[in-house]
């Protein structure tokens, strides 16, 4: 309270860069992707739509083929969307607490798009960082598996969870259905957008003063990007892959605390997720410093 009160000029300051850049650069990309996610989720339009698909994913994850549709909304919108997928699977009784845990460690990624923006803004290979972000992911989701083979999942029967069956039954014709869905989506995902602001907004204060502390050293823009992703990752010096992955990889505190959020809400364990989000900066990194190395990409 106290460093508050002295510090409130600059605090503010720092809020309003936080706001400014999660309106310009995550909102973006996370609101349209939820809103998609969401209305084809509640439709029933996106089981039709990857069921093929989500086969294999099954056979080489060991999860439910549900959970490829995290993934896939996870890749395409950017944090949190892969695990707000999930916890709506959860809800409607699609997904068992294992595959929701467990798909947890799996399906909370960077977008792409946003991947995009920020490698054209630090003249950093696309294909290299996408490439680590990917390998990094899949490694970090084996030693978790792996870890959790022996353990049972179950959710807090104390946490209610969310009423999503419908009240009109199951002769609601096409285009009804889809208007209530897309309704309901639009909603959601706006207050889910109004979290991401918030904890942008909160983070960004003591990632800045991260930064600021560490000057001019290399890890600088590290350090903030372990607290907060996006103003760490445009911090990043140019064509540095491995610090880029790292950062993306992570998510920092910020998204780590916005996924616990949502398996919180469901009394869903959070611990697969974080340690799969720390293994997954360090493997990010560690593939992004090999394929440079090897001049691969």
């Amino acid at each position: 309270m106290t460093a508050c009160a002295l510090f409130s000029s600059g605090i503010s300051q720092a809020v309003l860069r936080g706001l400014s850049l999660a309106a310009l650069r995550a909102v973006p990309s996370l609101f349209p992707s939820s809103v998609i996610a969401g209305t084809l989720i509640r439709s029933g339009a996106a089981d039709r739509l990857i069921r093929s698909a989500g086969r294999p994913f099954s056979r080489l994850t060991g999860l439910s083929p549900a959970c490829f549709q995290a993934y896939v909304f996870g890749l395409l919108g950017g944090y949190p969307t892969g695990v707000s997928v999930l916890c709506d699977l959860f809800d409607r009784g699609i997904l068992a607490p294992l595959d929701a845990a467990l798909g947890s460690a799996l399906c909370l990624n960077c977008g792409l798009p946003f991947l995009a923006a920020v490698c054209s803004a630090r003249s950093t290979s696309f294909a290299a960082v996408t490439a680590a972000h990917l390998i990094g992911g899949a490694a970090a989701y084996g030693v978790c598996r792996t870890l959790c083979k022996r353990k049972r999942f179950t959710a807090d029967p104390a946490v209610k969870r969310p009423d999503v069956t419908s009240k009109t039954g199951g002769k609601q014709d096409i285009l009804q259905k889809t208007t209530k869905s897309f309704t309901a989506s639009v909603f959601a995902s706006a207050g889910a957008m109004l979290k991401v602001c918030g904890f942008v907004a909160l983070f960004t204060p003591p990632a800045e003063a991260a930064a600021r502390i560490a000057g001019d050293a290399p890890l600088a823009p590290v350090l903030a990007g372990m607290l907060e992703m996006t103003g760490g990752a445009f911090r990043m010096p140019p064509g540095d892959p491995v610090g880029l992955a790292f950062c993306v990889s992570f998510g920092g505190l910020c998204v780590l605390m916005q996924g616990m959020d949502l398996l919180f809400e469901r009394g869903l364990p959070v611990w697969p997720m974080a340690a799969a989000k720390i293994l997954h900066g360090i493997f990010s990194a560690l593939a992004a410093y090999g394929l440079s190395f090897a001049g691969v990409l």
